[in-house]
C-alpha cells in the first residue's frame, strides 16, 4: 500500500472498467468505495453487491452521491457525452474528479471541465493508462515532425 491518505470514492457509472480495473486499483492503494451512481438503480444495486460496496439506501442517483459528505472524490466512467455534466456537478459539490478517457468529445467541453474543477478548487485527473506507451510516443513524434 502506498504511503498517502486514504480517500473515500463515489463511482459515477457502474462500468466494466470501474469493476475490473479501478475498484481493485483503488482498494489496493487503501482507498474505500462508498457509493455508486447510475441511471439504472437495479444495475447499480447489482454492481454494488458484486463489488462489495457498502449497501446504501435504494437511491443510486448522482445527487445523492454528491451530497454525501463522506465522499472525497469521484471516478467518472459514464458515457463520454455525460462527462461534462458529471464533472461539473462533482466539482461544484467539492469532490475531486478522476475522469475516464476521453475527458470529453470536444475541446469546448474539455475546457469547461478544466475550468469547473479549477473554479471549485478540486483536483482533476484523467484516467489515461498509456501516455508513455511506445505507440503514443511514436505518434506524438510523427505529429510533431
Amino acid at each position: 500500500m502506498a504511503d498517502h491518505p486514504s480517500l473515500a470514492w463515489g463511482l459515477i457509472g457502474a462500468s466494466d472498467i470501474a469493476e475490473t480495473r479501478m475498484i481493485p486499483a483503488l482498494r489496493r492503494e487503501g482507498h474505500r468505495i462508498l457509493r455508486v451512481a447510475s441511471r439504472s438503480a437495479d444495475h447499480a444495486r447489482e454492481f454494488s453487491v458484486r463489488n462489495e460496496i457498502p449497501p446504501t439506501e435504494s437511491d443510486f442517483s448522482l445527487e445523492t452521491l454528491l451530497k454525501d459528505p463522506a465522499v472525497d472524490a469521484v471516478y467518472i466512467s459514464s458515457t463520454n457525452e455525460q462527462h461534462l455534466a458529471h464533472a461539473a456537478a462533482a466539482a461544484a459539490a467539492g469532490k475531486h474528479v478522476l475522469c475516464e478517457k476521453p475527458v470529453s468529445t470536444d475541446l469546448d467541453s474539455a475546457q469547461k471541465i478544466v475550468a469547473a474543477c479549477a473554479d471549485h478548487g478540486v483536483v482533476l485527473a484523467v484516467n489515461h493508462h498509456l501516455p508513455a506507451a511506445g505507440t503514443h510516443r511514436a505518434i506524438r513524434k510523427l505529429v510533431h515532425d
